[in-house]
């Protein structure tokens, strides 16, 4: 039986992690394997914000959206442990590198 298992689908924009990861979701609802699916910005409220400040040029921007992202990922992480302790296999369409890459392309844009 396959449970407790965080799977993540990075990778660049549109390059088929939604796709990849909804494929897999069904499949392990075919296989009666219990599962959800969680994409990152999580919280829909915070992605609004956080899509608005990423691309707006200033020092206060750029500390502002670090914080976004460390507030949906707290949220995020504490929804993934729950679904975890669930036994549930929890599939995500990005995580970690988004918020990385997010930061670091302001700092050289």
């Amino acid at each position: 039986m396959i449970c407790n298992r965080f799977i993540v689908f990075e990778g660049p924009h549109e390059s088929g992690k939604t796709t990849q990861a909804k494929l897999l979701k069904n499949y392990l609802d075919e296989h009666s394997i219990s599962s959800v699916y969680t994409k990152e910005p999580y919280l829909g409220d915070l992605k609004k914000i956080i899509d608005k400040y990423s691309f707006i040029d200033d020092e206060i921007s750029s500390y502002m959206l670090l914080y976004l992202h460390a507030a949906d990922r707290f949220a995020h992480i504490k929804y993934i442990k729950k679904e975890l302790e669930n036994s549930n296999v929890v599939i995500a369409d990005r995580y970690l590198l988004r918020a990385v890459y997010i930061s670091k392309f302001k700092e050289y844009h």
